[in-house]
């Protein structure tokens, strides 16, 4: 119902304006990430339930949804020449909103985006939020640590396995018509008769 409401906002009527309004005042357009991790809960709902992980899933999902929303925030300020908005409240909400383009995050970026900002200045904040963002996702999908770098290091073998198969079989082909060159070389009838 949420993704309908943003795709159709004027055909959902009061109801699809006031939830989109909403929803766009508080993360900007990472709202529209809201309904597909929804859904993900939805899927492995029951499962969740059982492990009893639901709430900690929803939270991790609240999470999720700030820290892109900081990262709005945080794209913002340096497309405005590293200048930090004003503060005020309305004024952020009118700048999330879908007819201002989606700027600074809405109320639940701008105000913890700010506060990294200001700790941890241009190049600091995108390693706290990339960090954050890729703990989060291990916990929504429960990845394993140990898991994930084992897969990584799985990856990063293969890959340079099969650079190194590349080189050694051009270098295979090249090195093979060298010699086939040399013994047509070699192997040439001798022009002076006796």
């Amino acid at each position: 119902l949420l993704t309908v409401c943003f795709i159709f906002t004027d055909e959902c009527g009061i109801f699809g304006k006031w939830v989109t309004n909403i929803f766009y005042g508080l993360f900007s357009w990472v709202a529209w990430l809201v309904p597909v991790l929804l859904i993900y809960l939805a899927i492995f709902w029951k499962r969740d339930a059982l492990k009893k992980s639901l709430k900690v899933k929803l939270f991790v999902t609240f999470l999720i949804s700030v820290i892109m929303s900081m990262a709005v925030f945080y794209v913002s300020v340096l497309k405005n020449g590293g200048q930090v908005p004003m503060m005020n409240p309305e004024y952020i909400w009118n700048m999330a909103q879908k007819s201002n383009g989606f700027l600074f995050g809405g109320i639940m970026g701008c105000y913890p985006g700010w506060l990294i900002f200001v700790v941890f200045s241009t190049i600091g904040t995108p390693i706290v939020l990339v960090s954050a963002l890729v703990v989060m996702m291990l916990l929504l999908f429960n990845v394993e640590p140990d898991r994930l770098w084992s897969a990584i290091k799985n990856i990063v073998v293969a890959i340079f396995a099969a650079i190194g198969h590349g080189f050694a079989k051009f270098f295979g082909m090249f090195k093979g018509k060298k010699k086939v060159e040399n013994k047509i070389y070699i192997n040439k009838p001798s022009t002076n008769e006796e």
